[in-house]
């Protein structure tokens, strides 16, 4: 199982790039492990918020493959803690065959 880590944009901010690319780094130790940019979406500024999600959405789900186990980050999700998060991946590498993508 690989997971992915989908996100919208790119930090332009050089210390948080490389702590991203540091955590990238510490936990394809222990499994494959990549993060996914979705481009910005240009011109938003015509757009409705609904229209601007609607239009990330189809992003999302066209990055998407067959197989795919998809996870929504929702601040309004269940929370978990290191150990639930840690066991809910263990639960999900005996299951998942391809990739656990999350999408924040």
């Amino acid at each position: 199982m690989k997971i992915e880590l989908m996100v919208i944009g790119k930090t332009s901010a050089r210390y948080l790039q490389e702590g991203i690319d540091n955590y990238v780094k510490r936990t394809n130790y222990y499994m494959p492990f990549d993060i996914r940019y979705i481009p910005d979406i240009k011109s938003t500024k015509a757009m409705t918020e609904e229209k601007q999600k609607e239009r990330e959405g189809e992003l999302f789900l066209n990055a998407l493959t067959p197989g795919d186990v998809l996870v929504l980050l929702d601040e309004r999700g269940k929370e978990m803690t290191s150990r639930e998060f840690a066991s809910y991946i263990d639960r999900k590498s005996v299951t998942v065959s391809k990739r656990l993508v999350f999408v924040v």
